[in-house]
């Protein structure tokens, strides 16, 4: 069976019904503000990030090693040349033999990203398939992989607790401190729509640490909404 560590409480395991050929297949749903890493029955290392519901089996086929993913992953997969690992999301899927990646895909908004670190990997969308190098990362566009070159190995920092983030509109890391935190924002303040920033945050200082370093910078105000469980940027 895999083990999880897990860095925060309400992590939801649920066991579905499967093939006794397949095992016991195991679904974990990471709520907002949490992140779970997990190995599983092959030796594969599996980070998800807060938002993320993956699904697996706790023994794998005699065939291939076959997983879900919504949401974001880190992967560390065991080498395995006579069964290949393969990850299916709602967009596309990725299929390896041993290789380290992260891969974000959205249901909700059918976005698409894979990086590869090392080794390889093939991704498939219906016919369109192509196959990564390190140091790249595809994105899918209207049926179309796009590739460019990783430019910051620190957006993978999530898996430590840490939000990295380049030159960021200020409303798109709002939605990103949503997710990393686990709370709700709202921007009443319309002059934050011209303002963007950088850098990085720990989650253990908080959501409050945050916002006293952006608003010493870009000079708004905040308060907490305890009934509506929300933090109001003014």
């Amino acid at each position: 069976a895999a083990a999880a560590a897990v860095f925060a409480l309400g992590v939801l395991f649920q066991h579905l019904n499967t093939r006794p050929e397949e095992g016991l297949m195991q679904r974990i749903i990471v709520p907002m503000g949490q992140r779970v890493n997990l190995q599983l029955a092959d030796g594969t290392d599996v980070w998800l990030n807060s938002g993320s519901e993956f699904t697996y089996s706790t023994t794998f086929s005699k065939s291939d090693r076959r997983v879900t993913l919504d949401g974001e992953g880190y992967f560390k997969v065991a080498k395995d040349a006579r069964h290949p690992f393969r990850i299916e999301t709602a967009c596309a899927a990725v299929e390896v033999l041993g290789t380290e990646f992260d891969l974000a895909a959205s249901c909700s908004t059918g976005d698409f990203r894979t990086s590869l670190v090392e080794g390889s990997v093939r991704i498939e969308a219906g016919d369109v398939w192509t196959v990564l190098k390190p140091n790249e990362s595809a994105t899918l566009h209207d049926g179309t992989f796009v590739i460019s070159e990783i430019t910051d190995g620190d957006e993978f920092l999530w898996r430590d607790g840490i939000l990295s983030f380049g030159e960021t509109p200020f409303v798109e890391l709002m939605k990103r401190f949503e997710q990393f935190y686990g709370v709700k924002i709202r921007v009443d303040n319309r002059r934050m729509a011209g303002y963007s920033a950088m850098g990085k945050f720990r989650q253990a200082d908080g959501v409050e640490h945050a916002l006293r370093v952006l608003a010493s910078d870009a000079g708004f105000d905040y308060v907490f909404d305890d009934k509506n469980q929300l933090i109001i940027i003014k």
